[in-house]
């Protein structure tokens, strides 16, 4: 499984950068200046937006806000889980 970041573009990559220094974050980080990716996955009104997708690159689910998180990572776990 890999986890990427996807900044917005409302940053740029010297606050992206220190966001990674300050979190600690090993995974991937997408600098999508101009949106384009983001756009592509976004769901609801506000960030954070959470996208999963499988190996096949489908998307299972997609949500938002800090439940988002929440939802995103029970479904991913159930679905570890049945491996």
């Amino acid at each position: 499984m890999t986890v990427v970041v996807i900044n917005n573009g409302t940053e740029d990559k010297v606050d992206v950068g220190y966001w990674v220094d300050y979190f600690g974050s090993t995974h991937p980080v997408l600098y999508d200046e101009d949106e384009t990716v983001h756009d592509m996955y976004r769901s609801g009104s506000g960030p954070p937006h959470f996208t999963v997708i499988d190996r096949d690159m489908t998307i299972l689910w997609k949500g938002t806000g800090n439940h988002g998180h929440d939802d995103a990572v029970e479904l991913v776990e159930s679905l570890l889980a049945k491996k």
